[in-house]
């Protein structure tokens, strides 16, 4: 399964294919917004709505 590390713990790609854009581009801009408040909400957004997904399946 893909992941890539962050200050806050290992991002996980999502089960729901959906989301899989959204994984592409907090991996891919981490680096840039890695650091700020914005980037760690959208990290639990997306941690959040894949737990959703999982849950329903």
């Amino acid at each position: 399964m893909p992941y890539f590390d962050t200050k806050n713990g290992i991002v996980y790609a999502p089960e729901n294919p959906e989301l899989y854009g959204l994984y592409l581009l907090l991996k891919k801009h981490y680096e840039v917004l890695g650091n700020s408040k914005f980037y760690d909400d959208l990290i639990q957004t997306y941690e959040s709505l894949d737990q959703s997904y999982k849950e329903k399946k």
